[in-house]
């Protein structure tokens, strides 16, 4: 699997709550950008084209859970940098 983008990432959100299509998304990002990473999402796998415009697999909603979960990890050790270095998440918790 390739490395996803920002732009994947928001595009896994815009189409994180029904099949939808991404007109709306075209207002914010660049037309090409929007449509070739579309092409790449589907090709991967983590986006599927229905009737009424793209709507993520299992696989992309798996993607965009550990996406938010990564940024939800990272807690205090914003503030506090040795917190980072705790192994694993449990213990992290525990700690904050």
């Amino acid at each position: 699997m390739r490395a996803l983008t920002p732009l994947d990432f928001t595009i896994l959100s815009f189409l994180s709550e029904t099949p939808r299509p991404v007109r709306e998304l075209l207002e914010a990002e660049p037309r090409g950008s929007v449509y070739r990473r579309l092409k790449r999402l589907l090709a991967d796998g983590y986006v599927i084209k229905r009737r009424h415009g793209y709507a993520l697999t299992p696989a992309g909603q798996q993607v965009k859970a550990e996406r938010e979960e990564a940024a939800c990890l990272g807690g205090l050790a914003t503030v506090y940098a040795p917190l980072a270095l705790v192994p694993s998440p449990c213990h992290r918790a525990l700690l904050e």
